[in-house]
C-alpha cells in the first residue's frame, strides 16, 4: 500500500502520546508538510529525478517595424508592418540595429510594448529591419534544479553558464544562430517561477530534453470521507452518494474502500483497506475514475481519500518519519530532541545508502572514457558534524 498523508499524521499523533487528538493533529500535519520539503532538499534522491522537454521557437524577422517612445496608443510602442508578431513575443526580445530590447507585452498581432528598462529611448522610423527571438522558457512547475540539457535536433548538449555570463553571451550572440549556452533565472513574467534563459537568437525551432530534480507532489487532502461510495466489479468508475463533493484537485490522491460500517486504514490499522486505488479523473462531484478496475462489487461503503506521501517508500519512509518526529520535537522544544536527532541522522544515512541504485563500479560516460568509478552524481547535500 502507498503511504498517505493520513497514515503519517496517525503515526505522529501516536508518537506524541497526546490524549487529545485535536491538540496533536495540527502539530502532526505541519510536521508532515515541512518534513516533505526537508527530505526533498537534504539529498539528490534518484526518486525525484525526471525528464523534461521544451520546444524552442525560431527567430522571426518578417516585415519592418517602427517605434514610438511616447505619445502613441501605448507607451514604448513597437509597431510591425507586413507581418504578424508570434504569440511567444512577450517572452522574447527584439533586435534593432544590433541591440536587443526586452518585450513587455503583446498588445495585438502588430503591436508590442518594450520594457521600461530596455528600449531605444527615442523614436525609430518606420521601415526599420528587426529580428525577434524568444530567449525565455518557463521551467516545469515542480522544478528544483537541472543536470543535463540535450538538443535532440543537433545531437549536442547545451552548456550551463552563470546568469552574469549569460548576459554577455546573450548580447554577443544577438543574431540568429545555433544556441549553445543557457542559464536558470527567475522568470521575468511570472512571480515565484524559474525559467530557462537561452543565450542568443535560435535560428531554427529545436526540441530540448533535460534531466531535472523535481519537488514532491504537494499535500492537499488529509482525510476526505464524506458520504459513501459504490463500484461494480471489474469497473474503474466510483460513484459517490450521501453528500460527496469530489474535486478535480483529488486527481493523484489515494482512495481506499472498506465496508458499510468502518473506515479503511493502512496495513497497520484495525481495518486494512480491501481496495486501494489512485484517482486519475474526476468527472463530477459524485463520479471519479481510478487507475485500475476494482475486482469486486462494493455498495455504499465507507472510504477515505488522502494524498500520497511522494517518497520512495522502500528507501525513504523511515527517514521521512524520523524527519517529521525531529520537527515536532524542535517545534515543541521536547526533552528528547538530542536522541531523536541522532536517530534521524542514522536513518537519513541509511536512506542515502539505499538510494544508490547502481551497485557496480564501472560507470559509462563519467570521467575518463569509457569508464570511471563515479557515483552518478548522487552525493548527499546534507552534512553531519
Amino acid at each position: 500500500m502507498l503511504t498517505t498523508y493520513q497514515d503519517i499524521v496517525a503515526h505522529l499523533t501516536s508518537y506524541m502520546r497526546d490524549n487529545n487528538a485535536n491538540n496533536a493533529r495540527p502539530f502532526a500535519k505541519r510536521a508532515v508538510a515541512d518534513a516533505l520539503r526537508e527530505m526533498a532538499n537534504i539529498h539528490r534522491w534518484n526518486y525525484y529525478r525526471t525528464v523534461g522537454r521544451l520546444s524552442t521557437s525560431a527567430s522571426y524577422s518578417t516585415g519592418t517595424v517602427s517605434y514610438t517612445h511616447t505619445g502613441g496608443t501605448y507607451e514604448r510602442q513597437l509597431t510591425l508592418s507586413d507581418g504578424t508578431f508570434p504569440l511567444w513575443i512577450a517572452d522574447g526580445c527584439v533586435i534593432i540595429d544590433t541591440v536587443p530590447y526586452d518585450v513587455s507585452e503583446r498588445k495585438s498581432d502588430t503591436v508590442v510594448t518594450l520594457s521600461a528598462l530596455s528600449n531605444p529611448g527615442t523614436d525609430v522610423a518606420s521601415g526599420t529591419s528587426y529580428t525577434a527571438y524568444r530567449d525565455t522558457y518557463p521551467t516545469p512547475v515542480d522544478f528544483v534544479d537541472i543536470e543535463r540539457v540535450l538538443v535532440l535536433d543537433r545531437d549536442t548538449e547545451l552548456c550551463y553558464v552563470s546568469p552574469s555570463d549569460w548576459l554577455s553571451y546573450q548580447r554577443y550572440y544577438s543574431q540568429p544562430t545555433n544556441v549553445w549556452y543557457y542559464t536558470i533565472m527567475g522568470d521575468p513574467n511570472y512571480q515565484g517561477s524559474m525559467s530557462f534563459r537561452l543565450a542568443g537568437a535560435p535560428s531554427s525551432a529545436e526540441t530540448i530534453d533535460f534531466i531535472y530534480r523535481r519537488r514532491p507532489r504537494p499535500l492537499r487532502y488529509y482525510e476526505y470521507n464524506t458520504g459513501t461510495v459504490s463500484v461494480t466489479a471489474d469497473s474503474a468508475t466510483v460513484t459517490g452518494s450521501g453528500g460527496t463533493v469530489f474535486s478535480e484537485f483529488m486527481v493523484g490522491s489515494v482512495i481506499r474502500f472498506y465496508d458499510p460500517t468502518n473506515y479503511p486504514t493502512n496495513e497497520d490499522g484495525d481495518y486494512p483497506a480491501y481496495v486501494e486505488r489512485t484517482i486519475i479523473n474526476v468527472s463530477s462531484t459524485t463520479v471519479l475514475t481510478v487507475d485500475a478496475v476494482v475486482p469486486d462489487t462494493y455498495t455504499n461503503v465507507k472510504y477515505v481519500i488522502s494524498d500520497p506521501i511522494d517518497i520512495d517508500k522502500q528507501s525513504m519512509l523511515n527517514a521521512f518519519k524520523r524527519t517529521a518526529e525531529k520537527l515536532i520535537e524542535q517545534n515543541r522544544q521536547g526533552k528528547n530532541l538530542a536522541s531523536v536527532v541522532e536517530m534521524w541522522r542514522q536513518d537519513i544515512r541509511m536512506a542515502i545508502g539505499a538510494d544508490k541504485r547502481y551497485a557496480g563500479i564501472a560507470v559509462a560516460g563519467q570521467g575518463q572514457p569509457p569508464y570511471s568509478s563515479g557515483n552518478l552524481g548522487d552525493d548527499a547535500i546534507v552534512e553531519f558534524g
